[in-house]
């Protein structure tokens, strides 16, 4: 099964890379590394691929682009 599945199943209506792309792949990035500088707990740590995506400035709806292409919705 794969992740897009597990979330959808999850939460009912989106995966969590979309709700990802829906907050702003910035601000979830800044909470998980919140969590991990507070907490000191690896499970907190920010995924590399948001790093990435925060990088190529793929912010998510918000600059048109994050895991999914919104330039034409």
């Amino acid at each position: 099964m794969d992740i897009k599945k597990i979330g959808v199943l999850g939460a009912g209506t989106m995966g969590p890379l979309a709700l990802a792309d829906l907050v702003g792949i910035d601000i979830v990035f800044s909470v998980c590394d919140y969590f991990w500088r507070e907490f000191g707990d690896s499970k907190y740590r920010p995924p590399l691929a948001f790093r990435q995506k925060i990088r190529a400035g793929h912010l998510g709806i918000k600059t048109g682009k994050g895991f999914y292409d919104y330039s034409e919705k």
